[in-house]
């Protein structure tokens, strides 16, 4: 039964380097499980290690692909396994691996509000506000209060802007409105 588990984690490496990641999930799965039954320690604790770094291992290919959400979530799930497992050197490994998600999200984002800049000063309003709506929880994710901040004050900038420039035309009740729509979605 150790060969079989064996194999199984050796399967679950194969899966994993051709992006198969959920078949080998399952795969790894089976090892522990099986690992669990011949009451084999460190083949559990192989199979729990391997499950562990095959989450970083897809993290680090979703933020190569810029799939910012779905790494995030990926990493926070690798936290939780870390912990639970209590590895300091795999903790190590999942915080190391935050730490240069929040980095890449935030280089990312100071340079799309450097483009919002821009579309402000060619009054592209409603592509910086539609931007900017999408980068509110990608900075979120990073937990960098100085980076909210900075998109906060992008936006109210964006809203305050684009209110001024509707309501320099010809004032409509639709006009009236969509105002009111932007300071109330900017307010939330």
């Amino acid at each position: 039964a150790i060969e079989v588990v064996e194999g199984y984690l050796d399967e679950t490496d194969e899966l994993w380097e051709r992006g198969m990641w959920e078949q080998g999930y399952r795969r790894n799965r089976r090892a522990y499980d099986l690992a669990v039954q011949v009451d084999d320690i460190a083949l559990q604790r192989e199979a729990q290690e391997q499950y562990i770094s095959g989450h970083l291992q897809e993290t680090e290919g979703l933020l190569a692909t810029q799939q910012w959400q779905a790494a995030h979530d990926h990493n926070r799930k690798a936290a939780t396994l870390a912990t639970a497992f209590g590895d300091p050197l795999l903790q190590e490994r999942v915080d190391d691996q935050y730490s240069e998600l929040s980095r890449t999200i935030a280089t990312y984002t100071a340079g799309q509000l450097l483009g919002i800049s821009q579309q402000l000063r060619t009054q592209q309003y409603k592509a910086s506000y539609q931007l900017i709506q999408q980068l509110r929880p990608l900075a979120a994710l990073t937990k960098d209060q100085a980076l909210l901040t900075e998109v906060d004050e992008a936006l109210t900038l964006i809203v305050w802007q684009w209110a001024a420039y509707l309501l320099d035309q010809s004032v409509t009740p639709d006009v009236a409105a969509r105002v009111a729509t932007l300071f109330s979605e900017a307010a939330t």
